[in-house]
C-alpha cells in the first residue's frame, strides 16, 4: 500500500524531526566516549598541543617552583595578568592538576597524553579534550592565541 499524499506532511514531520536527533546521539556520544585518540609524545611548539604538554610537564615536575614557572608559562596572558587572578591559578589550579596530572598519562613517568578530539568554537578559541582514565568524559582545555605572547596558543579556562 502506497502512502498517501495525506500521510507524506506527518511523515516528513516525523523526518525532519529523527535526523537531527540522530546527529545529536552521535555528537553527545563523541563527547562522552574517548574511543579514538592521537597520542601526544612530543608536542611541537606553536601547536594547540604544545601548552597542554607544558602544563602536564610543570605538574609532573619534582621540584614544585620550577613546575609552577612550566606551567605558569603555558597560561594565557589574561589567566595571570591580575595579581588575583595569577594567585588563584597558583594556590589552586595548579596544586590540583599536580595532584590530577597522573589520570592523564599512560605512564605517570613520562608527559604523554591522548587527546580525544578537539573542538572549535567562536573567535578562534580550541577545546583540546585530553583522556582521563578515571572517567568516560574527556577533560577540556580551553586554548586561544595569545598576543602577549606573538600569537602562540595559551591555556584558559583549562580543567587539567
Amino acid at each position: 500500500m502506497r502512502p498517501s499524499a495525506r500521510s507524506l506532511p506527518p511523515l516528513l514531520l516525523v523526518l525532519f524531526v529523527a535526523l537531527p536527533s540522530l546527529s545529536g546521539c552521535e555528537m553527545v556520544r563523541k563527547k562522552l566516549a574517548c574511543n579514538w585518540t592521537d597520542t601526544i609524545t612530543q608536542a611541537e611548539p606553536g601547536t594547540p598541543e604544545w601548552p597542554v604538554q607544558q602544563i602536564i610537564m610543570g605538574a609532573m615536575n619534582p621540584n614544585e617552583e620550577a613546575g609552577w614557572e612550566q606551567y605558569r608559562g603555558a597560561m594565557h596572558s589574561s589567566e595571570i595578568e591580575s595579581r588575583g587572578a595569577e594567585t588563584m591559578l597558583r594556590q589552586l589550579n595548579y596544586p590540583k592538576t599536580r595532584r590530577l596530572v597522573p589520570l592523564y598519562l599512560a605512564d605517570d613517568t613520562v608527559p604523554v597524553f591522548e587527546v580525544c578530539y578537539e573542538e572549535t568554537l567562536a573567535d578562534g578559541v580550541l577545546n583540546v579534550f585530553v583522556k582521563n582514565e578515571k572517567s568516560e568524559t574527556p577533560t577540556p582545555c580551553r586554548l586561544k592565541r595569545d598576543p602577549k605572547a606573538n600569537g602562540a596558543w595559551r591555556a584558559y579556562l583549562c580543567s587539567l
